[in-house]
């Protein structure tokens, strides 16, 4: 894969940014950081055509949901 159209920056939210919180009083802010990560990854395949919009739907119906519920 080519890194798609955010040329992995979508990951970097998990994989760099995530990392340099801290664990014990960031947990909401890291939860809430890796489900837009994950909307993002989502989006970034479905528009690249690894996958479809229906599982980009999916994805975004899922996260969005976790994101209300932590919201909460």
């Amino acid at each position: 894969m080519s890194g798609g159209n955010f040329d992995y920056k979508d990951m970097e939210l998990i994989n760099e940014i995530i990392p340099k919180l801290d664990n014990e009083k960031d947990k909401e802010l890291i939860k809430l950081v890796e489900l837009v990560g994950n909307i993002l990854h989502a989006y970034d395949w479905w528009k690249c055509g690894d996958t479809n919009e229906e599982e980009y739907k999916k994805e975004y119906k899922q996260n969005i949901d976790n994101i209300r519920w932590l919201l909460k």
